[in-house]
């Protein structure tokens, strides 16, 4: 953490948005005073606020502290990096903590391109922690993805995982599920996927016309 203030996080948004964050700022304590009297209970107050390549953290539990959040690589915390200095595939990542460990209940999580930026292995495991939170939680994750490798029927079940192939008569894109196949549950889903069984799959023909002779 670097300890930073309000004054910098306005160099950084519009006056008028900067604005209204320290009214949210204000209303927010009002309401914590309000509501929790009871001195045995904690207050955290802590909220992080992302501005272009920043993340900050914001106290308001007395006077408001605002401190940038830094990231240290193997534990060298000689050295840091600001979000903006982090790889792309970090930045992504950091960007769905809160799908993970945010407040779950009651929520649905849309997100596209799931995989943008993140290694194969790390976006089958972040549906497979996510799944493992959803037992125990209200909640459900809807993703589009071009990773073939999460139709697996051991991550996900059939009407789970669903395909949007385009008509190019019509110009418009149709939704079915690998339901729909009856494939059975030890099926190799990817393998098949790949050879265009279940369709949904790019024409690579249409390149050719860029092709030279």
């Amino acid at each position: 953490m670097r300890e930073s203030s309000l004054e910098e996080i306005s160099k950084y948004i519009p006056k008028q948005l900067f604005n209204n964050i320290k009214n949210d700022i204000m209303e927010t304590k009002k309401d914590i005073a309000s509501e929790y009297e009871d001195e045995n209970i904690e207050i955290t107050g802590l909220g992080i606020l992302r501005l272009q390549d920043h993340f900050y953290e914001i106290d308001v539990r007395e006077e408001t502290l605002v401190k940038e959040i830094l990231f240290n690589h193997n534990n060298n915390k000689d050295i840091t990096f600001t979000f903006g200095e982090e790889s792309d595939g970090t930045r992504r990542l950091i960007e769905l903590l809160n799908v993970i460990h945010g407040d779950h209940n009651g929520k649905v999580f849309i997100i596209d391109e799931l995989d943008r930026s993140l290694h194969p292995q790390m976006t089958i495991k972040f549906v497979e922690t996510f799944l493992k939170i959803a037992k125990k939680k209200d909640t459900q994750l809807i993703i589009t993805t071009h990773e073939s490798n999460l139709m697996d029927l051991k991550i996900l079940r059939r009407d789970e995982i669903w395909f949007v192939e385009r008509d190019h008569k019509s110009d418009e894109s149709k939704l079915y599920s690998l339901e729909e196949f009856k494939v059975h549950n030890t099926k190799k889903v990817v393998n098949d996927y790949l050879i265009g069984r279940y369709g949904a799959v790019p024409i690579f023909k249409d390149f050719e016309s860029y092709i030279g002779d």
